[in-house]
């Protein structure tokens, strides 16, 4: 814009101006050899770094000449008042801005005094052309400005509708991701019964004529897999409060792998009490080893995260990194199960299918299993905002 303006402004001052040839050609002057050393060409490339040059205002200083070279960043003073003392200084025209220093630098640069009297070598035509060219430089700078202005108010309105839009759709994202984990829009997360109790129920004598140390363990395990069921519902709920896409999907990443590892639970306890009861003790055990290896009958860890969620509300923050780690335990340890796998399996599931049919359990042991099995983990990012520790 400004250059634009100053070459409009040269085009229609050329009498008295020089332009960029003659300012290289002259011998004596501004930019004499005897002030820069070497050639007035690299005098004039050292003040403008290579700029590009579009005119200069030569002015006719008595003693000393002196000048303004203009290009299309910025613009430079040279005043030669003496060999020893040549002061050259550099302004962007954004500096145009402050309308007192534009009138002191104008001031300044056509010696006239407080009372607007012409007092050196500015001949009458010169002094008004500088006036000129200081009322196009403020225009030029008043455009610039309103230009600036109107890209700004513009990307503002573009900024504000992108706001507006990403606001409506993590709200559809969100309704989207409840419907689906609630289809029967009762407020919970779908999850498969814990059956466990049931058959635990039927089948208490049974346990008590094994040892009747398990029925204690087996009761923590009952707790243990409650508890996970109401802590998946908190985090269920705290879909509803999130404030970004990126930290929508780790919440929703982390509920789903919370819904997978209490699906684990509930199918392989429910094994473990078919397993009892059928008396296939090598199933058996190797389903206990695995719930003892995860403290599962002397730790807290399901209740501290429960109380944990209870304290802090909707602020996960590094909880949720904790949580994911112990799912991916969960998972890790009950991948190593080969009961599944083994042809004795077939009669077991058999026996569990029938006793859940007993207690009117509405859990598919096939379904389930096919379920887990398909199952791939979500990553949790832990750079994350609200997930970092």
């Amino acid at each position: 814009m400004y250059k634009k303006a100053l070459i409009d402004f040269y085009e229609s001052n050329k009498n008295v101006l020089a332009n960029q040839n003659e300012i290289i050609e002259v011998s004596q002057g501004i930019f004499n050899r005897s002030h820069f050393g070497g050639s007035n060409k690299d005098a004039i490339q050292k003040m403008f770094i290579n700029g590009e040059i579009i005119f200069c205002l030569k002015v006719k200083y008595p003693g000393w000449p002196a000048g303004i070279l203009f290009n299309h960043d910025y613009f430079c003073i040279c005043d030669c008042t003496k060999p020893s003392e040549i002061r050259i200084q550099k302004f962007a025209y954004e500096d145009f801005q402050n309308i007192e220093f534009s009138s002191a630098f104008f001031g300044k640069i056509t010696r006239i005094s407080i009372n607007n009297k012409l007092i050196t070598g500015f001949e009458k035509f010169e002094y008004e052309t500088l006036l000129k060219l200081k009322v196009i430089l403020y225009e030029a700078k008043v455009n610039f400005e309103n230009e600036k202005l109107r890209i700004k108010i513009e990307n503002e309105s573009i900024e504000n509708e992108r706001k507006k839009l990403e606001a409506l759709f993590l709200i559809n994202s969100k309704n989207n991701i409840l419907d689906e984990l609630d289809k029967n829009k009762d407020g919970e997360v779908d999850l498969i019964e814990n059956d466990f109790n049931k058959l635990f129920s039927k089948n208490q004598k049974s346990v008590m004529a094994m040892d009747k140390n398990y029925v204690h363990q087996f009761v923590k395990v009952s707790n243990f897999i409650k508890t996970k069921k109401q802590n998946t519902q908190k985090i269920f709920e705290s879909i509803r409060d999130t404030s970004s896409k990126e930290e929508l999907e780790e919440r929703v990443s982390l509920l789903k792998n919370q819904i997978h590892s209490y699906e684990l639970l509930v199918f392989h306890s429910i094994n473990m009490i078919g397993a009892l009861v059928s008396e296939d003790l090598i199933t058996f055990y190797e389903i206990y080893e695995s719930f003892d290896k995860l403290s599962m009958f002397n730790s807290n860890w399901e209740n501290d995260v429960s109380e944990k969620l209870t304290n802090i509300g909707n602020k996960l923050d590094d909880l949720m990194y904790s949580i994911y780690n112990m799912e991916q335990n969960i998972v890790s340890e009950f991948s190593h199960l080969s009961y599944v796998t083994q042809e004795s399996f077939a009669d077991l599931n058999r026996s569990v299918t029938n006793q859940l049919k007993e207690v009117e359990s509405s859990i598919n042991t096939n379904n389930l299993l096919s379920g887990i099995q398909a199952y791939q983990l979500y990553k949790i990012n832990k750079n994350t905002k609200g997930l970092r520790p």
